[in-house]
């Protein structure tokens, strides 16, 4: 057992050191990184609205786009900067509410999807300093005050325009290609902002679709002005120094590249809404600190947003809000702040954890007060309620864990234990034998984007324990010229996949059993979304078809999705080769496991064959297949009786020993960085 442990701890070790390469290609600094809470402005013209227009509330989408929504009419819309007065607007008392709060930051809206920028901008004379009566620059007094106040400065921008002539056509998704003429103009005003406004710590893209060539572009503009600045990842095509979820939404996983959840204080709107309903301020306090916890668990910042008024004011319900979580901070924040994620390749099923040197902090659900819990490690020295001297709860260590009983007493929306550790030692899954693939070991995950539908998580590396150590690595057609580094015991070693040595396999019928495959369609969301309650034995799919030629190609243009059901029973472990069809995404789960992520631009139809690991007994296939840019959905997911695939022999420079250690992962020179694509390799 001491040496499982040894070993435990030399995987977190090299855990650590990877995850620290990855930050480091990704350009993150320890300030954007250590910001864990920070605050989103939504101000602009349409906060003079208040989601209202001729006197009858706009329902229908968020309230900062109710020129789309509401208005319609440009002309209309743009009479309202008569009325525009943010004579209450001051960012003093903004910058003490942030800090009030816990925030380490301020993000704000310079230019919203309406076009209309709050700066002083030299490109269109649509702007706040222009137009307003007071003709101030609510940006740049921000900038100023944050710098006062010790805050880190960030910007939001958005890269749709509804009022520049050459942004067209303009849809309703808010996904639109960008135009040369756009893509320049958004050029000239990005430089300004990094040139004219100080400091700025992250420049927050939003909307869009833009080419590989134009993310790479504006990329590239914002660190050759401003180095140490944070692109977010709604830039789009993987150029990114941190991704950014879909809105409001938290992943199941940590990610090992820096992340950001941005989250509203109100799911339906981000702009001001004056006819927004409330819940009591303590529910609303507690739902923030569960996300705020959830996020910084998980590895990520959490960007919180509010909705300034016309007059430049904050509604007194969101302060209200950010004072309580800043309350509960001032008590807990050693539990948030310059923490790292969880150890665990999970979540788990009692609350989250973070870390901090020799110590693990615990956030348990109340739910589990007075039930025992467990957790999958060892090396605890003591646990004890988090904030006091005395009091240590006792544990016992079985089978690799460690069990203990939840305190009777906490407090709501979280129980906080605090546990110090010699050596904390993980209960790493050990693969005994060959071969080894996705399903065994421990993934590392991040999340990419290539426009905001296709948001998604994405394979960057597998680790592996196993008693064997890998002779050979096979793959298919796919994979050749590919190039991978494989870390055996420590020694790196990398490999170019080829096709010298090609062999067949049959598939074998009579260990297989299929249901009659089921589709549903059409779908939105971003493509990586597939919901987990699909893989419920109880879930009954009713209202799917059953999958006919005709359901393969289905009358829906961009923005369009299906998914898709198969449940196989299987007699014993097994690859079960699959061709699969979609027009530009494709997304796939095994038992509820990541297994398959890909997103393509163009209209261009993919095919590719994947081999689907599948486990002895039951197994349950969900699959979404995404149109971004076709004129029709397309798709097809068949199972091939027989397929081609490579071996090629590893590098026999490291021993093999009782245990070894497997690690496989990008090449270091891979930027921007998207999915390993490692689904059809096998190392034997």
């Amino acid at each position: 057992m001491k040496k499982l442990h040894r070993i435990s701890l030399f995987l977190i070790l090299v855990g650590i050191a990877f995850s620290q390469e990855i930050f480091s290609q990704s350009r993150c600094n320890s300030s954007w990184s250590d910001n864990k809470f920070s605050m989103f402005i939504h101000y602009g013209l349409y906060s003079q609205l208040g989601g209202v227009w001729m006197g009858k509330p706009i329902e229908q989408g968020y309230s900062e786009q109710i020129l789309s929504f509401g208005v319609h009419f440009s002309d209309w819309y743009e009479e309202v900067a008569n009325d525009f007065r943010p004579e209450k607007w001051n960012p003093d008392s903004i910058c003490n509410l942030a800090k009030d709060a816990g925030m380490r930051s301020v993000v704000m809206t310079a230019k919203h999807h309406d076009g209309f920028c709050m700066y002083n901008t030299s490109t269109t004379d649509y702007n706040v300093v222009k137009t307003s009566p007071l003709h101030r620059d609510p940006l740049m007094e921000l900038s100023k005050a944050c710098k006062k106040n010790g805050l880190n400065f960030g910007i939001y921008f958005s890269l749709i325009d509804w009022h520049f002539p050459a942004a067209m056509p303009i849809s309703s998704h808010n996904a639109d290609s960008i135009t040369p003429a756009h893509h320049e103009y958004n050029l000239k005003q990005v430089r300004e902002l990094l040139t004219n406004y100080g400091p700025v710590s992250e420049l927050w893209f939003d909307m869009g679709s833009l080419t590989p060539e134009q993310s790479k572009e504006l990329y590239h503009l914002v660190h050759s002005l401003q180095p140490e600045c944070r692109v977010s990842g709604r830039l789009g095509n993987g150029y990114h120094d941190f991704s950014v979820m879909a809105d409001n939404q938290l992943p199941d996983v940590p990610y090992l590249y820096p992340w950001q959840t941005a989250a509203s204080i109100y799911p339906e709107t981000w702009g001001y809404r004056s006819w927004q309903k409330h819940i009591p301020i303590k529910d609303k306090v507690n739902e923030k600190i569960r996300d705020l916890v959830k996020v910084v668990a998980r590895g990520g910042n959490y960007l919180l947003n509010i909705g300034a008024k016309g007059d430049g004011s904050v509604v007194q319900y969101e302060q209200a809000v950010l004072r309580g979580v800043g309350s509960w901070l001032a008590f807990f924040g050693d539990a948030i702040y310059s923490t790292n994620h969880t150890p665990f390749a999970h979540t788990l099923p009692w609350g989250e954890c973070t870390t901090k040197g020799k110590l693990l902090y615990l956030f348990i659900d109340p739910t589990y007060m007075g039930k025992q819990i467990q957790l999958p490690c060892t090396g605890i020295r003591h646990i004890a309620v988090y904030g006091t001297k005395g009091g240590r709860i006792p544990f016992e260590v079985t089978n690799n864990e460690t069990v203990f009983t939840v305190p009777n007493s906490g407090e709501f929306p979280w129980i906080v234990l605090e546990a110090d550790f010699d050596d904390l030692n993980l209960d790493h899954k050990i693969d005994h034998s060959l071969p080894l693939n996705i399903l065994g070991g421990t993934p590392l995950f991040a999340y990419t984007c290539g426009d905001y539908y296709t948001g998604r998580t994405i394979r960057v590396g597998q680790k592996w324990l196993t008693a064997e150590m890998p002779k050979t690595i096979a793959y298919l057609d796919e994979e050749i010229d590919k190039t991978y580094n494989l870390v055996l015991n420590g020694d790196t070693v990398q490999v170019v996949l080829d096709s010298k040595k090609a062999l067949r396999k049959k598939t074998n019928w009579k260990k297989l059993s299929f249901s009659e495959p089921l589709v549903r369609y059409p779908v939105g969301g971003t493509l990586g979304a597939i919901p987990d309650k699909f893989f419920s034995k109880a879930f009954g799919f009713e209202g799917w078809k059953k999958v006919t030629p005709e359901t393969k190609t289905l009358p829906y243009g961009p923005l369009t999705a299906c998914f898709v059901v198969q449940d196989i029973e299987a007699k014993c472990d097994m690859d079960l080769p699959v061709k699969i069809v979609y027009n530009n995404g494709g997304y796939i789960k095994l038992n509820g496991q990541l297994i398959y992520s890909d997103f393509q631009r163009g209209k261009k139809i993919n095919s590719k064959i994947v081999l689907i690991p599948l486990k002895k007994g039951a197994n349950r296939i969900i699959a979404k297949f995404y149109n971004r840019f076709g004129d029709r959905l397309k798709w097809d997911f068949e199972p091939l009786s027989s397929y081609k695939y490579f071996e090629k022999e590893l590098p026999a420079c490291v021993k093999s020993k009782k245990l070894n250690f497997v690690e496989i992962l990008h090449s270091k020179d891979a930027f921007p960085i998207d999915d390993m694509d490692i689904l059809n390799l096998r190392l034997r």
